[in-house]
């Protein structure tokens, strides 16, 4: 099974059927990889993302504190070749964050089972 697909049947309740199923989620700032690339080597941090199939409401950016950006974005599956998404944060009742890396074993063997775990004890919380 496929990472994203792990990722959609953890979070379900962000990824209603009724919605665009290619939907990843949103972020603010650049949907270009290069960029999210240029992040993780120079800055050692990665793009964040609302997970998600809906769109945030501007009450989600402000909780995020990201809400004066401005510039939202829709992450679909297709355009993170390379990319997998790993566990940023979740604040019960809030929507769950992931973060943008660059794909390699580590991130398949160890980080993404380990969001995934996450994910899954932080959604059956609420």
């Amino acid at each position: 099974m496929d990472w994203f697909k792990q990722l959609r049947q953890a979070l379900a309740a962000y990824y209603p059927a009724s919605m665009d199923e290619s939907i990843v989620g949103y972020l603010q700032g650049s949907d270009d990889p290069s960029v999210w690339r240029q992040m993780e080597v120079t800055r050692s941090r990665s793009q964040m993302l609302v997970l998600g199939n809906q769109q945030p409401t501007q009450q989600e950016w402000m909780n995020a504190g990201v809400a004066h950006r401005g510039d939202v974005k829709t992450i679909r599956i297709n355009a993170l070749a390379g990319w997998i998404v790993l566990l940023e944060g979740y604040v019960p009742r809030q929507r769950p964050w992931g973060k943008l890396v660059t794909i390699d074993d580590d991130a398949l063997k160890i980080g993404f089972p380990g969001a995934l775990r996450s994910w899954q004890r932080m959604a059956s919380r609420g």
